[in-house]
């Protein structure tokens, strides 16, 4: 006899059913995955159980990686984020003999071979996790692997973490960043009150000298949001007297200048007056910021020389012929042609235009007797040059020239490469027979960075987008069949400041006890350095002379490194426009913010409760009260006038003043009331809870039934329910959900049974 057993599962969907928690997305400054949110915290750094305390105060915990997918996804963020390559606390932890569990959720470490980071560059199957030191797991980039991944690190160990919040738990989280709308009620969001922020920064300019006849002027350009409309004005840079100042642009005194919005133009450029740098303002009532530096250079091209000597080679030995290309700004294409213009040399296996301008061969022969030019083109414009023709001649020779780099060879392009650019390697060798190329990579890593090919019969390794991790020895290795060489490249990649940590707006309570900490954080290869501005004025240390501060300010304010520290806020005087600038020897970033210094009574008008809420009987709800207030308020709820609700028991106010219901009973359906209040005021508002009753089963399959095989059995399922809502009946198999697509023999409503023997069918739900 074969037992099988059936239940059916009754689902009550609601038509109007509305979820706050799930629907809701992430708070300001956090991360959205899947059903989590997650803040990377750089900085200050905190040991484990700090780092665990601060994601507490969120209603958070430190991270928990339980998919693939989610691993990626913090990988990810890092790698884009992270150019600094730090070490970031999880809650990952040794429980002993090499247990690893997340303790933010008490679960195994999973992926094993995914999540950590190989020992060492040799390790195939050894990972970081089989060492003894550190009992706790943190991320961080391993150069030897090209990835992120975890490494062991001790408690102790003060580093930058992630926290991680499930969306469910939003509803008891208490995080107070407030937009810079906060208190203010539009219609219109554009029409917010708010300090200028650019949204388009100046970029260099190059005016074509020899493009005046068809384009006779030169723009730059920088836009800025902020309501009421920015005003826009340029500066131009200038030291006097060994100092440097920024001269107003004032399109009134000079008729070859005009400015539209954010737009200069300058007509006529002249290189001595107009040659330099410059950089905007925007400004409306709520302050000033300033824009990055840009410079203003003139592009022209020389003339080559009118005449050029022959060339001389000899058979099956490499050559190089030099373009002499004429003095020019900025760089220039190369091409060269052969006897006549426009029948231009192309390249293949033995023959090679380099980056660098010149023609080369890895081996001459007697086909390559020709007259040749070379012709450089602006990268700026049209405007190109054609150099002299001048005959190459090759001499017959007896024996072939063996491998040979040429003119330090390889070599990158550009030589000084910025984060961001595209790199290219170039690899060219003289030789007899013609040789083939291959490049590898050495040192830390042997793995070519991921989006790199090669191109040119293999002489040319792209890198795009070049990251700071790129950087190393690479190796081009030649192989004429006969000979073997091999030589390395050493590529030193820079970087721009690019924040890290940005300012963003600061919203802060009127009075506040506590001083205001500002700090960003930027990246960047030299090194950078950080200067602050209030207003478009830099706020220098407080004891130099030339601190623009009232002497009154100068002991609020303190600038130490990338941290701005304003002890006392006083609304008259710090309100305003801030940013932060970085800079390094290569250029420099700002990052901007407003501060708002207000005090509010609660106020519902943004935020309302919900109208009507849904709950099912049995279930839980939570119903959220979102008041603008500053000071934060006090929460009290009332159902039909009657206060309710405590810090414990099925009723509850949690800190953030949701009110949590668990479990729901029929009686808690009602008008709710949630009144907020500070020394300021109160406010409140009004929402129904409507409670669906439980589902009930009326009409069941019986405890048991017997069929012969290949009898068909009917088995009903039928419930009372709400007529508000949708009800989707589910089959269940020996536990397992009936899936009617994949298995024929069994129907909604229907079970066909096809056994060899007598079938006993036990019927629960």
């Amino acid at each position: 006899m074969i037992v099988h057993s059936f239940n059916c599962l009754l689902i009550i969907i609601s038509i109007y059913l509305t979820n706050y928690v799930m629907c809701q997305s992430c708070p300001n400054g956090w991360e959205e995955f899947q059903y989590s949110c997650y803040k990377f915290t750089r900085n200050p750094v905190k040991n484990v159980i700090q780092a665990e305390d601060t994601c507490i105060l969120y209603n958070s915990h430190l991270i928990s990686v339980n998919t693939l997918d989610e691993h990626l996804f913090v990988t990810n963020w890092l790698r884009n984020n992270d150019p600094l390559h730090r070490k970031w606390h999880t809650s990952g932890r040794d429980t002993g003999n090499n247990n690893w569990k997340w303790d933010s959720d008490r679960s195994d470490f999973t992926m094993i071979s995914d999540l950590w980071l190989p020992f060492n560059e040799n390790s195939v199957n050894r990972f970081d996790w089989t060492l003894n030191t550190g009992k706790h797991s943190a991320y961080n980039f391993s150069q030897t692997a090209s990835r992120w991944g975890l490494i062991r690190v001790t408690e102790n160990q003060e580093l930058p973490y992630i926290c991680e919040i499930k969306k469910e738990d939003l509803a008891n989280a208490v995080i107070s960043e407030r937009e810079i709308d906060y208190g203010i009620t539009v219609v219109d969001k554009r029409q917010v009150p708010r300090g200028p922020i650019f949204t388009q920064e100046p970029k260099n300019a190059v005016f074509d000298l020899s493009g005046r006849s068809q384009l006779n002027y030169v723009s730059i350009r920088c836009v800025a949001d902020g309501y009421p409309t920015p005003i826009y004005k340029w500066y131009k840079e200038e030291y006097v007297n060994n100092r440097l100042t920024s001269r107003y642009i004032d399109p009134l005194s000079d008729n070859r200048i005009t400015q539209t919005d954010g737009t200069l133009t300058i007509y006529n450029p002249q290189q001595t007056n107009d040659r330099g740098k410059y950089h905007c303002t925007a400004e409306n009532r709520f302050g000033i910021i300033i824009s990055q530096t840009v410079q203003l250079s003139f592009g022209y091209i020389g003339e080559f020389t009118k005449k050029r000597s022959p060339d001389y080679g000899k058979e099956y030995w490499g050559k190089s012929i030099s373009c002499d290309p004429p003095q020019h700004h900025p760089r220039v294409n190369y091409y060269w042609t052969r006897n006549s213009f426009p029948n231009f040399v192309e390249e293949d296996r033995r023959v090679f235009v380099s980056h660098d301008g010149n023609l080369y061969f890895s081996s001459l022969e007697k086909i390559d007797r020709a007259n040749y030019s070379c012709n450089v083109q602006s990268v700026i414009s049209s405007t190109g040059r054609t150099g002299p023709f001048f005959p190459l001649i090759v001499d017959p020779a007896s024996s072939g020239q063996k491998l040979l780099f040429p003119n330090n060879f390889p070599k990158a392009f550009p030589e000084a490469p910025l984060a961001g650019d595209d790199v290219r390697l170039e690899c060219m060798a003289y030789g007899y027979p013609v040789p083939s190329y291959n490049w590898s990579r050495s040192g830390v890593t042997n793995r070519l960075p991921e989006n790199a090919y090669t191109t040119n019969h293999n002489r040319v390794l792209i890198l795009p987008k070049v990251q700071v991790e790129d950087m190393g020895d690479y190796v081009c290795t030649v192989n004429s069949g006969r000979d073997v060489i091999q030589k390395k490249v050493m590529l030193s990649i820079q970087s721009l400041p690019v924040f890290t940590i940005k300012l963003g707006n600061k919203v802060i309570e009127r009075g506040a006890v506590r001083p205001l900490i500002w700090t960003c954080e930027a990246f960047g290869i030299p090194e950078v350095f950080y200067q602050w501005y209030k207003n478009g004025e830099e706020l220098k240390d407080r004891s130099l002379m030339d601190n623009s501060l009232s002497p009154e300010d100068r002991q609020r304010y303190i600038v130490n490194q990338n941290i701005l520290t304003i002890d006392g806020l006083i609304p008259d005087r710090d309100e305003g426009m801030y940013q932060c600038r970085a800079s390094n020897q290569l250029g420099s970033a700002f990052s901007s913010g407003q501060l708002r210094i207000i005090s509010m009574a609660p106020s519902f008008r943004k935020h309302p409760l919900d109208i009507e809420t849904y709950a099912s009987e049995g279930g839980n709800i939570t119903i959220p009260c979102v008041p603008e207030a500053i000071p934060f308020p006090t929460f009290e709820w009332q159902k039909e006038g009657s206060r309710i609700g405590g810090s414990v028991g099925r009723i509850r106010i949690l800190p953030n003043g949701f009110l949590s219901v668990n479990p729901v009973q029929i009686s808690d359906e009602g008008l709710y009331t949630c009144v907020a209040r500070n020394d300021l005021g109160f406010d409140r508002s009004q929402g129904y809870l409507r409670v669906f009753n439980r589902p009930r089963i009326y009409d069941g399959p019986a405890v048991s039934y017997e069929r012969r095989v290949n009898e068909t059995l009917e088995m009903p399922c039928s419930a009372f329910t709400d007529a508000a809502l949708d009800v989707a009946y589910i089959w269940r198999h020996n536990g397992l959900r009936i899936n009617f697509t994949k298995t024929p023999q069994f129907s909604e409503g229907i079970c066909f049974v096809q056994m060899q023997k007598h079938c006993k069918l036990q019927m629960t739900y």
